[in-house]
């Protein structure tokens, strides 16, 4: 079963295509993993951050989008602190808390029916198969 997690509004990324949406998750997604710099990282998670308010979500909503995936940011760290490197533990759950938030934003904005007809329609070239 899919909920819809959908939140209505009228905002420039409610009326925004889910097609454009889901394409510019993948991008944006794939780009937080060129750098390793806790700057950069923490950059873009405030960048997404500042979305939620554009769009009229309140602080709240991030916080309930992060929360339950918090015990992953923990582990990473901790597993860096233990076995590696404190700093790219850091910038590994600021991508990662980045990139949940920019999917939550995609389903918060977007119907659930409205994701899968966009998807239905990208992936229309493996019919064949």
């Amino acid at each position: 079963m899919i909920f819809d997690t959908y939140r209505s509004g009228d905002s420039v990324l409610h009326r925004m295509a889910p097609g454009l949406k889901l394409l510019s998750l993948c991008v944006l997604g794939t780009l937080l993993f060129f750098f390793d710099e806790v700057w950069l990282a923490a950059a873009a998670l405030t960048a997404v951050s500042m979305l939620y308010p554009l769009v009229g979500f309140r602080p709240a909503v991030i916080l309930a989008q992060l929360r339950p995936v918090l015990w992953v940011f923990a582990l990473i760290v901790v597993a860096q602190l233990l076995f590696g490197d404190v700093a790219f533990g850091v910038v590994l759950a600021l991508r990662l808390a980045a990139l949940v938030l920019l999917a939550a934003l995609v389903t918060l904005t977007t119907r659930s029916s409205e994701i899968v007809d966009a998807l239905i329609r990208a992936l229309a070239f493996l019919r064949p198969l």
